[in-house]
């Protein structure tokens, strides 16, 4: 399964998406329940302007490897980016539950909510990552924002 992550970066490294692609769809032949060959068939896809197979390969990840905090993320974030804010944003508020300090995850979410106009719940997302990382400068950029607060 490496040998095929590895062989469709390469071939995507050299504007071979295409290829990258059949690469992954070989790989997913031996190893149908591979979730990190789902994920990049994923990507690949998002990257082929195939939005659709995209996010179907990009949620099989998440059914087959539900513990990888990062396939939540990159499909919550695939689903914005097609227009389906309103299940990003739930794919999110379900993510935290499991991984509540997730930087990432926290960031999107106050973004997201920010941006579909849902400020209550942006504030009280906001806080909690000030709280996780009170240091960051993104983070309390983003939560002044959610606040309506001046940025720091």
């Amino acid at each position: 399964m490496p040998a095929y992550v590895n062989a469709a970066d390469v071939l995507r490294a050299q504007g071979r998406d295409q290829e990258s692609a059949a690469t992954l769809l070989q790989g997913l032949q031996r190893v149908p329940t591979s979730a990190t060959l789902h994920h990049a068939l994923g990507l690949a896809r998002i990257r082929l302007q195939q939005p659709e197979l995209g996010l179907g390969s990009l949620r099989r990840a998440v059914e087959l490897d539900p513990a990888t905090a990062r396939y939540s993320y990159v499909y919550a974030v695939a689903l914005h980016s097609t227009g389906q804010a309103d299940e990003s944003i739930r794919r999110l508020q379900q993510a935290v539950k499991r991984w509540p300090y997730d930087r990432d995850m926290l960031m999107a979410l106050t973004s997201f909510q920010l941006e579909s106009g849902q400020r209550q719940d942006a504030q009280v997302t906001a806080r909690r990552l000030v709280a996780a990382y009170p240091a960051d400068p993104q983070v309390r950029v983003l939560a002044a924002q959610a606040l309506g607060e001046q940025s720091p």
